[in-house]
């Protein structure tokens, strides 16, 4: 039989151990919840070059296909998509094996991150983004993005 001295000491570690896997849920849901955020897209800006190639609408929905593709960049903003269809055409001639260069938009994108997410840099950077414009002349596939 337990005295009384025992039971209380029984109730403080049931309490404790209780707090304990609270604590360890609270700090599991949180820390899902803080590798799985969308990013931050809703102060972007863009800019576009004039082009031979896209009209303003074609322009504005690369620019938010871009943008939507960004969302999976967990702890970063958006800042900025930008389009310089001279460097674009460069981009492409220098690296790039297709012969839909007329259907193709590079964008320069322009973001930082917290650091939260290891294969991403913490701070302010760019990477190039590649988008197919698609038969239908308005909507656009993902091709490719990266820093090289």
């Amino acid at each position: 039989m337990m005295n009384e001295q025992d039971k209380q000491g029984y109730r403080w570690g049931a309490v404790i151990a209780g707090v304990a896997v609270l604590v360890v849920v609270v700090w599991c849901v949180f820390a899902k919840w803080w590798m799985n955020r969308p990013a931050d897209t809703s102060h972007v800006q863009y800019s576009y070059s004039a082009s031979s190639k896209f009209d303003k609408a074609q322009l504005d929905a690369a620019g938010r296909t871009v943008t939507q593709s960004f969302s999976g960049f967990s702890g970063c903003t958006l800042n900025k998509v930008s389009y310089d269809e001279a460097t674009a055409n460069r981009m492409l001639e220098w690296g790039y094996d297709t012969e839909d260069h007329n259907r193709m938009f590079v964008a320069t994108v322009y973001f930082t991150c917290d650091g939260s997410d290891p294969s991403l840099s913490k701070g302010a950077q760019s990477m190039s983004w590649y988008l197919r414009l698609n038969d239908d002349g308005k909507t656009w596939t993902e091709i490719d993005y990266g820093n090289g």
